[in-house]
C-alpha cells in the first residue's frame, strides 16, 4: 500500500482546519459563557427589582389606607364643624330675638362681666364712701337689667360651649388634614419610585430577553462548530490510520527486504564454509546477525 501524495495534502489540510474550528469553538465558548453570566447577573437583579417593587406595593397599600382613614376622620370633623356652626346660628337668632323683645342693647355675658368687675373693685379696694356708693348702684342697676336675660343665660352658655366645640374640632380636622397632606406627598413619592421600578424592570426584561436569545444563538453555533470538529477528527483519524498503515506497509516490506538480503549473504558465507574460503569481518556480520534472527 502506498501513501498518495494527495492523501498527505489532505491530511494536513484537515490538521489545519482542525486548528481553525478549535480556536472559533474557544472563541464561540467564550462569547457563550459571557451571555450566559450577563443573563444570570440580570436575572438576579430582575429579582432584587421585583422584590422591592413588591415591598414598596405594599407600602403604597399602606398609605393608600392611611389616606383612606385620615379623609374619614377629616370629614367627620368637618361636618361636626358645619353641625355646630348650623347650632350656633339658631342659638344666636335665639339671643337676638331675646335682645329685641327686651331692649337689651348689652350681651349679658358683658353685664356679667361689668358686675364681677365691680364686686371685686368694691372688695379689695379702699374708696371713698361717695365712690362706693356711686358703684353700688351702678351695680344695682346692672343686676335689674340682667334679672330680665334670665331666660337667655342658657342660650348664651350654650353659644359659649358650641363655640369652644367648633374651635376644638377645627382643631381637630385641621390636625387631620395636616397628615392627610403629608400622606399625599408620602403617596406621590411612592407613586414617583414605583413607576421608575416599573420602567427599570421592564427594560431589564428586555435585555435580559436579548442576552438569553444571543446566548442561544451562540450557543447553537458552538454545537454546530463542535460537529464540524468532531467530523474533522474524524476524517483525520481516518487518514492517520491509512497513513500508520502505509507506514506499516513499508516497514514490513522494508524487513522483508533485509531479511531477504541477509539469507541470501548468509549463503555465501555459508558456501564459503563448505568450500573452506577465508571469511571476512562482513560475513562474520552477516553469519551473526543470522543467528540474533534465528533466537
Amino acid at each position: 500500500m502506498v501513501e498518495k501524495k494527495d492523501d498527505k495534502k489532505k491530511s494536513k489540510d484537515i490538521k489545519s482546519d482542525i486548528s481553525s474550528i478549535r480556536k472559533d469553538l474557544n472563541r464561540l465558548n467564550v462569547e457563550k459563557e459571557k451571555w450566559f453570566a450577563k443573563k444570570e447577573k440580570q436575572k438576579k437583579e430582575l429579582g432584587e427589582l421585583i422584590k422591592k417593587i413588591k415591598g414598596l406595593k405594599v407600602s403604597k397599600d399602606q398609605t393608600a389606607l392611611e389616606i383612606k382613614t385620615l379623609k374619614e376622620q377629616r370629614d367627620k370633623y368637618n361636618d361636626e364643624v358645619q353641625g355646630l356652626i348650623e347650632s350656633y346660628k339658631k342659638l344666636s337668632e335665639k339671643k337676638k330675638e331675646f335682645l329685641d323683645k327686651t331692649n337689651i342693647d348689652q350681651d349679658p355675658s358683658i353685664i356679667v362681666s361689668q358686675i364681677e368687675k365691680i364686686e371685686s373693685k368694691i372688695e379689695t379696694e379702699a374708696l371713698p364712701f361717695k365712690k362706693e356708693q356711686s358703684l353700688m348702684k351702678q351695680l344695682k342697676k346692672l343686676r335689674s337689667v340682667l334679672l330680665k336675660t334670665a331666660g337667655i343665660r342658657e342660650v348664651i352658655d350654650a353659644i359659649k360651649k358650641i363655640s369652644e366645640e367648633i374651635t376644638q374640632a377645627k382643631d381637630t380636622a385641621q390636625g387631620f388634614h395636616e397628615k392627610l397632606k403629608k400622606a399625599f406627598i408620602k403617596n406621590k413619592d411612592g407613586y414617583s419610585e414605583f413607576m421608575k421600578l416599573t420602567k427599570k424592570i421592564t427594560d431589564l426584561k428586555k435585555e435580559q430577553e436579548e442576552s438569553f436569545s444571543k446566548f442561544i444563538d451562540a450557543k447553537k453555533e458552538f454545537a454546530k462548530v463542535n460537529d464540524l470538529l468532531k467530523e474533522r477528527l474524524m476524517d483525520s483519524n481516518k487518514y492517520r490510520k491509512k497513513s500508520d498503515m502505509v507506514r506499516g506497509e513499508k516497514k514490513r516490506k522494508e524487513k522483508e527486504r533485509i531479511k531477504e538480503e541477509l539469507d541470501r549473504r548468509t549463503k555465501q558465507v555459508e558456501e564459503k564454509l563448505k568450500t573452506k574460503k577465508k571469511l571476512t569481518t562482513e560475513d562474520l556480520l552477516v553469519f551473526q546477525n543470522q543467528d540474533d534472527n534465528n533466537r
